[in-house]
């Protein structure tokens, strides 16, 4: 070799002698156990060649030492990195302190003292939140610490911030979502939707889309395309080789479809919560900002950007496709039977969800009507209504717990209250299934 040169003294650091007898062992060790034997019996290193092909690394004959490899270097830093990843508190909490003492020696406002220990607090949570030190919920309860113990507000009062009306309306929107998802609600209206869009494949897409996108106002957007993705793999399963585009364009689709869906009622995604929270706060004598008057004003922008999305894909991956892409509808019928009749879960979950959903809309004044809770009751609000109507599903039984008279009534077949995973529930909604299943995360972010 054009590297090789003599031995190593023997005064070289012990560390560096190790190294290089590392590096000329290292095409041994990385010898694949199955790999063919050279000409001499010795068996040839499956990886040896992308050591024999780098400069830097030199060949060992003749008892000659290695020079250090260039990888040194890169493996060095992969090691800094693997350690600053594994152990980020210790670069970030070294870094929050020096925050809060550089904040703390600066004034951004005379006349609001306490305005530079909130910007500490702030810079110091949204570092904690964008290196994810801790998970994100212990984060959202740093303030709750940094604040008191800065004297920038007290805690009983930092504490209304986060447990407010608008919490209590994501607990109801998640009682009515979970019910829907436990009883399989959801995949019964998407199936419905989507069965009916018959050959035509942009109508079929389209059919998709608006039902994840209906179903995504109501229960959160994971377990929309969750219950949806079955259905989606069994028709993309049935597409010929050569349409790998439209199936990852197809899957995008169904997932802005969801985040849209979201934009248009207040329990779609919890910032639409906290804006309706904030409103009161900025404009008190507004009045309320209700759950109909959100819904007009957000639904004609959600409706848009779903027909956008709609052309948007049908423009690129159909009507411009030189391909063909065809529809079988067996796909979805076969689902259909699979789902059977209405059970009777389904049927109290729906009339629950559909009552809600006409309290939360005629609660409040729209124009010449005064809303009904005029007369029954005015100080309640979007959060009051919706753990009304849910809360019942924990008393509620299932049809396999109803009395035979009635079961028969009703349709044996639809009492049979086969729960998730062979499960025999006996309420619509449980606690076990709530507590295992809630994003309790969601109220303190």
């Amino acid at each position: 070799s054009i590297w090789r040169r003599a031995p190593p003294p023997s005064g070289l650091p012990r560390a560096r002698r190790a190294r290089r007898a590392m590096a000329a062992r290292l095409p041994n060790l990385l010898a694949d156990p199955e790999a063919p034997a050279g000409p001499d019996g010795q068996q040839v290193p499956s990886k040896a060649k992308s050591f024999s092909n780098n400069s830097s690394m030199s060949e060992v004959s003749d008892g000659n030492a290695a020079p250090e490899p260039a990888e040194d270097g890169a493996a060095a830093e992969r090691t800094w990195k693997t350690f600053v990843n594994e152990n980020r508190e210790v670069v970030v909490l070294p870094l929050s302190l020096l925050i809060l003492v550089f904040f703390l020696c600066v004034q951004l406002d005379e006349t609001r003292p306490q305005a530079s220990k909130g910007a500490a607090v702030l810079v110091i949570t949204a570092m904690w939140w964008f290196t994810e030190v801790v998970p994100l919920t212990i984060t959202s309860l740093l303030p709750l610490v940094l604040y008191p113990l800065l004297g920038v507000v007290k805690v009983k009062v930092l504490a209304t911030k986060f447990f407010r009306s608008t919490s209590f309306l994501f607990v109801a929107g998640f009682f009515i979502g979970l019910a829907v998802e436990r009883w399989g609600l959801h995949t019964r209206v998407v199936c419905g939707v989507v069965g009916h869009a018959g050959k035509r494949i942009e109508l079929l897409v389209g059919g998709f889309m608006l039902s994840v996108w209906m179903l995504s106002m109501w229960i959160s957007n994971s377990a929309t395309i969750m219950c949806m993705l079955p259905m989606a793999q069994g028709f993309l399963s049935t597409l010929p080789p050569g349409h790998e585009r439209f199936q990852s364009a197809f899957l995008l689709a169904i997932g802005y479809s969801a985040t849209i869906g979201g934009i248009a009622t207040p329990v779609g995604t919890p910032t639409n919560g906290i804006f309706m929270e904030q409103f009161v706060a900025f404009w008190p004598g507004e009045g309320e900002f209700s759950f109909a008057k959100f819904f007009l004003c957000a639904f004609p922008l959600s409706f848009l950007l779903l027909i956008v999305v709609w052309l948007g894909f049908c423009i690129v991956f159909v009507w411009r496709s030189s391909a063909e892409i065809p529809v079988d509808q067996e796909v979805f019928a076969s689902i259909r039977r699979e789902l059977g009749k209405v059970s009777f879960e389904q049927i109290v979950v729906g009339i629950d969800g559909l009552l809600l959903i006409a309290f939360w809309f005629t609660a409040s004044k729209i124009d010449a009507f005064p809303g009904w809770k005029t007369y029954v009751a005015p100080d309640l609000d979007s959060s009051s209504i919706g753990l009304f109507l849910t809360l019942p599903l924990f008393l509620l039984p299932c049809g396999a717990q109803l009395p035979k008279p009635l079961q028969r009534i009703i349709g044996e077949d639809r009492c049979l209250s086969s729960g998730p995973r062979g499960q025999q529930p006996r309420r619509i909604l449980d606690w076990q299934q709530v507590k295992n299943n809630f994003q309790w995360e969601i109220l303190f972010v």
